[in-house]
């Protein structure tokens, strides 16, 4: 059970950092649009 729960938790920290850097990647963006960061798009 305690594994799980670890692996639960890491996995919901992956997902927020991961959301957290796609947000901040946005903001950048619409702030300062630049061809290659449409492209990754």
């Amino acid at each position: 059970m305690y594994v799980a729960e670890a692996l639960i938790t890491a996995a919901a920290a992956g997902l927020t950092v991961a959301i957290g850097l796609g947000l901040l990647k946005k903001l950048k963006a619409s702030r300062t649009p630049k061809p290659n960061e449409i492209r990754e798009r």
